[in-house]
């Protein structure tokens, strides 16, 4: 028979306040990056009437976001080195803010894809950089717990955000970024006292032509695949962002410090972990632009109804991350993801 002793040492370790408390503030910048990137996909069509614009010119509202969080994704490691998550986690929160009321004000289409671009661009920063706080001051044991708490919080903003989007366009679909300002300030607020600026340190500077490769090459490749059936030009953008991603793929894979170590893919549980996060992506996610087009222009419903419908999509996540954590930390990451991948 096993002592209690023994048997107490396999528990997972308490989580501190502390910790709960950092999670719980990076937790509300994650939530607001994730809700602007499907309430704004409900407020295409009322943004398209408003502002008199095709509505090729205003998917890019949703895509310029997606892509620019895309590209800051590689300078995020970086940063955090040069200097400390905490200090990017709060400066990127920050930016994020100021964005949303550019993009409040925005009086034209061009005006309001720029400021989502720079939106874009500090969610990119913001969400990795949060992780990377609850992972540098958590016991690996607590992580499960901490990254589904936040996970929550992330799979939160998708869920609610439809809905929360059909209501705020009743009003203005500006509503829906000047939400974003009372959210924010709070956090920033909170951050002073809970969030520890972070170790900076000096390192050399980053792969700036891999970074000028995948930062161009990412949405020349988008655009070029996007635009193809409406201009036969585009196919030449299509081909650039192409030869530019191979460039960047090359260049990591020689490079002695790669801004993006692919070589990593090279390990068999992390490329399929990696392809795992990918795809689970892809397939909840991929329909968030077209449904809701579709629920008000085809289907004629207002974007309040579209909304209450599409809340059901994210609210399942949403409940079983925090059980996801908890299970981690008891049973490990591959009896989880095989039960999630089967349920999927």
């Amino acid at each position: 028979m096993r002592s209690p002793e023994v048997s107490n040492t396999r528990l997972p370790p308490p989580i501190p306040s502390e910790s709960w408390a950092l999670a719980v503030i990076t937790g509300a910048g994650a939530f607001l990056a994730m809700l602007d990137s499907t309430a704004t996909h409900l407020a295409l069509e009322s943004i398209r009437v408003d502002l008199g614009a095709r509505l090729s010119d205003v998917q890019w509202v949703a895509t310029g976001y997606l892509i620019a969080l895309a590209v800051a994704l590689p300078m995020t490691g970086w940063l955090i080195r040069r200097l400390g998550e905490g200090r990017v986690w709060a400066l990127s929160l920050a930016g994020f803010v100021a964005a949303s009321m550019l993009c409040a004000l925005a009086p034209d289409p061009t005006q309001l894809i720029a400021a989502r671009c720079l939106q874009g661009l500090a969610a990119g920063l913001m969400v990795p950089a949060g992780q990377a706080l609850l992972a540098a001051r958590s016991d690996r044991r607590q992580l499960g717990r901490l990254m589904g708490s936040v996970g929550f919080a992330v799979a939160l903003g998708p869920a609610f955000g439809p809905w929360l989007g059909g209501w705020l366009v009743e009003l203005s679909w500006r509503w829906i970024f000047w939400l974003n300002l009372p959210v924010g300030v709070v956090a920033l607020v909170a951050a002073k006292r809970w969030v520890p600026p972070g170790r900076a340190q000096a390192c050399a500077p980053p792969d700036m032509q891999a970074l000028l490769a995948i930062g161009a090459g990412l949405p020349l490749l988008l655009y070029g695949a996007a635009a193809m059936a409406e201009d036969g030009a585009s196919r030449y953008a299509l081909v650039a962002g192409a030869v530019l991603i191979v460039l960047f793929v090359g260049r990591s894979l020689r490079a002695s410090a790669p801004l993006i170590d692919l070589r990593l893919l090279r390990r068999p549980r992390f490329a399929a972990a990696l392809a795992t996060v990918a795809l689970t992506g892809a397939s909840l996610y991929g329909g968030l632009l077209l449904l809701p087009l579709y629920l008000q222009r085809e289907a004629g419903l207002a974007p309040v109804q579209a909304g209450a419908l599409l809340l059901a999509m994210g609210l399942g996540s949403a409940c079983a991350l925090p059980l996801a954590g908890t299970l981690t930390d008891r049973l490990g990451a591959r009896p989880v993801c095989v039960a999630g991948g089967g349920l999927l």
